[in-house]
């Protein structure tokens, strides 16, 4: 049988005719020609079941799949993603290296579940996703409740202090934390953080604020005291606000300028005016 698939508009009938007959395959030259790739395949189990019935071909397949518009089109969300990686197992690293990039990230991993799905299927990629997941704008997007932050916890027990940290900033605390019930919640899901066991939300936030300006005057203070007669002092705090406390403490142990000049500016915010 030699189809012609110029007039060929349902993919199942490639599929039935593979099945029932193996010199067929002689036709999936056609269907993997770009143009037909793209007209005629329009879902992502179609590309498995096209790599399976056709397992010679299946690089081919893939190759067409990751193509920008290809991808676009075919690949919807996270499950998929997870979907190809049983069809094209060879191509698993490239699977993922393809979500990392920032457009296909919040396109495809749109909630919570997307996340934990994702840290199940490649178990050793966790600390990357889980980098790229703690941005700011991605954790603000993906989470919604503080249930999230029991469900990451138990997602990512290694990386409960930058939970936490991200949930210590006031926009977070504000957004995420509207009862004392919740609050409750978080003090048994981070017993050793003092602040989540005080009584009331007011008084979580009122500490968080101050903490955060803390923090904020002792990073920008690192970064001015190390970047000392290489930047102007407002490059410098302006890299330096940026920082996590963490990643500030590193930044000032590097130099006696850098530690002096971040406990300085941490000071004058206790010094009365």
């Amino acid at each position: 049988m030699n189809l012609k698939f110029e007039k060929i508009t349902n993919i199942e009938r490639i599929l039935e005719a593979a099945a029932k007959n193996s010199s067929y395959e002689k036709q999936v030259q056609s269907l993997l020609e770009p143009h037909n790739f793209e007209r005629l395949v329009t879902h992502v189990v179609v590309v498995g079941n096209l790599a399976n019935l056709f397992p010679d071909h299946s690089q081919e397949l893939f190759e067409l799949l990751i193509k920008p518009k290809n991808f676009l089109n075919l690949v919807a969300n996270a499950s998929q993603i997870c979907l190809l990686t049983d069809y094209f197992p060879d191509n698993k690293k490239a699977l993922f290296q393809l979500l990392l990039e920032p457009q296909n990230f919040q396109r495809l991993v749109t909630d919570i579940s997307s996340v934990c799905i994702l840290a199940n299927k490649f178990p050793k990629k966790r600390e990357k996703l889980f980098h790229l997941f703690i941005q700011p704008d991605n954790f603000q997007r993906l989470v919604r409740h503080t249930r999230h932050i029991f469900f990451l916890v138990n997602q990512f027990p290694d990386y409960k202090e930058q939970l936490l940290q991200q949930l210590m900033q006031p926009d977070n605390f504000q957004r995420l934390v509207t009862s004392n019930t919740m609050l409750n919640d978080l003090a048994t899901i981070f017993p050793d953080c003092e602040i989540l066991q005080k009584d009331t939300i007011s008084e979580v936030l009122k500490e968080i604020k101050c903490n955060t300006s803390e923090q904020k005057a002792y990073t920008r203070g690192a970064a001015v005291g190390f970047f000392d007669q290489i930047l102007p002092q407002e490059h410098s705090a302006q890299i330096g606000s940026l920082l996590d406390r963490a990643s500030g403490a590193r930044l000032a142990q590097t130099t006696k300028k850098a530690a002096d000049t971040a406990r300085n500016e941490h000071d004058k915010l206790h010094k009365p005016k």
